[in-house]
């Protein structure tokens, strides 16, 4: 029996690992392939998925839950979420490993007990499936003893049906916002979004800041909101459908990913995919993902940004890097 485990949605209810899942059991729901789900979830659904609700799994709370090694019966192959692997020796896990935020940002006891289990996860591992080369590297930088023949990269794609250019008729006219999605960590460099609002040239062609997800601001994000004067400028939206954050890229004049590191950063992908232009990094595996049709900036410098925006306010150029992503993205 393959044995696939969705402890991931224990542990979030969004974010890129849930996407990427939700991705993988959409598939495995269509094909109808021959595989189980070992789930804690009430509801589940995808009827064309065997689910295996294990007495041993969900008796356990989840503290402990996430941590152990899974004990069932009858599983030749394993590929967990999260860092979980099958108890017995016999069984094949699959291991795949996203990114290493916790190693390069994180401290404290957290950062120790994840890396523990990553490492134990990793010991276990018949196979493991890295996001991107860059994700790899660092693999092998801060597990060298691995075989590098166990390792496959394998790029998360994103969901067709879901992230596509809209009808002209559909999309707003005004593009007169920015769109900042995700996770806010330090990693994420929020703060050069902030400051970005305070820049002539956004005031000028009054564009505004959509942010969607991450949690409520800050006090530190507070502090820089109020110091730029920006109060009116930002829009915080936190349950967004699928459907909606189509209509976002689809409507934005930006997405704006400022991030000093991502084991592969699947928002770029999915605005490219609307027709979103997208105002990034060169960091890590970002220029993996978006190739020639990002729009770099340095990550420490607000003034980089000022010449894609010019670009951007030219109808011709926009259109030029608006169909540049679109194929960039359905090359993965």
């Amino acid at each position: 029996m393959l044995l696939i485990d969705n402890i991931i949605y224990d542990l979030q209810n969004y974010g890129g690992i849930t996407s990427v899942w939700n991705s993988i059991l959409s598939t495995l729901n269509k094909e109808k392939l021959p595989v189980s789900v070992l789930s804690s979830a009430n509801k589940f659904k995808y009827p064309g998925i065997n689910v295996f609700k294990s007495l041993k799994d969900r008796k356990l709370p989840l503290l402990l839950r996430r941590y152990l090694d899974v004990n069932i019966d009858g599983v030749d192959v394993f590929h967990s979420s999260y860092f979980r692997v099958h108890k017995s020796k016999k069984v094949k896990n699959i291991v795949t490993v996203h990114d290493f935020t916790y190693e390069k940002f994180d401290k404290g006891i957290r950062k120790v007990i994840h890396l523990k289990q990553k490492k134990h996860a990793l010991k276990r591992a018949s196979a493991v499936i890295c996001v991107s080369e860059n994700t790899k590297n660092d693999l092998l930088e801060y597990h060298p003893w691995l075989a590098p023949e166990i390792i496959h990269v394998i790029y998360n794609g994103y969901n067709k049906s879901v992230f596509y250019p809209l009808e002209k008729s559909i999309v707003k006219k005004g593009n007169n916002y920015f769109l900042s999605i995700g996770g806010r960590n330090v990693h994420k460099n929020f703060e050069f979004t902030l400051e970005l609002m305070s820049m002539d040239i956004v005031k000028e062609n009054n564009i505004k800041l959509v942010v969607v997800g991450g949690g409520e601001f800050t006090t530190k994000e507070l502090t820089i909101i109020k110091k730029n004067q920006i109060e009116n400028c930002i829009i915080y939206k936190s349950n967004v459908s699928d459907e909606s954050l189509n209509e976002l890229y689809n409507n934005a004049f930006a997405l704006i990913y400022p991030s000093k590191y991502e084991g592969f950063g699947i928002p770029p992908l999915e605005a490219l995919a609307a027709g979103c232009p997208v105002i990034c990094s060169n960091k890590s595996s970002i220029p993996e993902v978006v190739e020639d049709s990002g729009l770099y900036i340095n990550c420490d410098e607000v003034e980089t940004a000022i010449p894609h925006i010019e670009r951007l306010l030219n109808k011709e150029e926009r259109n030029n890097i608006k169909n540049n992503g679109y194929i960039q993205a359905n090359k993965l």
